[in-house]
């Protein structure tokens, strides 16, 4: 079911332009609409394109217990998924990188870039000493987030740097309903200190929701009436700017609207979501 040999992950992201990182509150509500209906929205957008997952999103799905395949049916519609083990991110550094110690320092500050918002665990990784590094950091991120809460949104950050590292041209594309993914993302490759920097940046990182691939398919003159009830929670505050006289304004405004006034909102172009 997943890709897990090192070379050939090695050898589809070399020759991919776009890869998908897909987050376990997604995949849970997408293989609920797969199997109840057979829908198959986010390959709309996924396409040929790899989905990566990490270990720590297939342990949140507890894939270990699929005994009805049912993970496996869903995973088997996409063309190539990809599963990387956090505790083996130091060896793709390893394999661009030399001498060993600039592959390591390299890892590391991939790896504080990933954790900024958590100043403690930053902090802590960044006073590693070298040598230390490749047991070190993973001692670090599974104490840390022992609890469970937001491992797997941090792991798929942290694997993001590692990729936009690692291979620089790739686009990298989240897929997630979960509201810290957003935020951790948006802190990480969206804060900008000057419109003048935000002009330069180079970044390519988008953040897929339901209800943006919703978005998207009716401005494709599609319809998403069948489908909509099985994608989107009507009690799920969505992130969104109003168009007024064809202008969308800059503020960004959380909430709620049922079903029906989100389709009409977006037929007449009144929104534009954001998440």
């Amino acid at each position: 079911m997943f890709i897990t040999d090192f070379k050939e992950i090695m050898d589809i992201l070399d020759t991919s332009q776009s890869v998908f990182l897909y987050d376990t509150a997604a995949i849970s509500v997408h293989e609920l609409a797969f199997f109840r209906h057979g829908y198959q929205l986010p390959n709309e957008f996924i396409s040929n394109h790899p989905i990566i997952i990490s270990q720590t999103i297939v342990d949140e799905l507890r894939l270990h217990e699929d005994a009805d395949l049912r993970y496996s049916h869903f995973f088997n519609q996409f063309s190539k998924v990809i599963l990387i083990n956090e505790a083996s991110f130091v060896q793709y550094f390893h394999e661009m990188y030399s001498p060993k110690q600039r592959s390591l320092a390299k890892y590391q500050n991939c790896t504080i870039r990933s954790f900024l918002t958590i100043q403690s665990l930053a902090e802590a990784i960044k006073n590693i000493p070298n040598q230390q590094i490749e047991n070190k950091v993973m001692d670090l991120f599974t104490t840390h987030f022992y609890g469970g809460r937001n491992k797997g949104e941090y792991s798929l950050l942290w694997l993001s740097n590692l990729i936009r590292d690692v291979f620089p041209t790739l686009d990298i594309n989240f897929i997630g309903l979960d509201r810290d993914l957003y935020r951790i993302v948006d802190h990480c490759y969206y804060r900008f200190d000057s419109i003048a920097s935000e002009i330069r940046s180079r970044v390519k990182v988008r953040i897929f929701s339901n209800d943006s691939m919703l978005q998207a398919r009716i401005r494709r003159g599609l319809s998403i009436a069948e489908i909509v009830d099985s994608y989107r929670d009507p009690a799920r505050k969505v992130l969104y700017r109003e168009i007024n006289n064809g202008i969308t304004e800059h503020t960004i405004i959380e909430g709620a609207m049922d079903n029906s006034l989100f389709i009409e909102l977006l037929e007449l172009r009144r929104i534009e979501v954001v998440y």
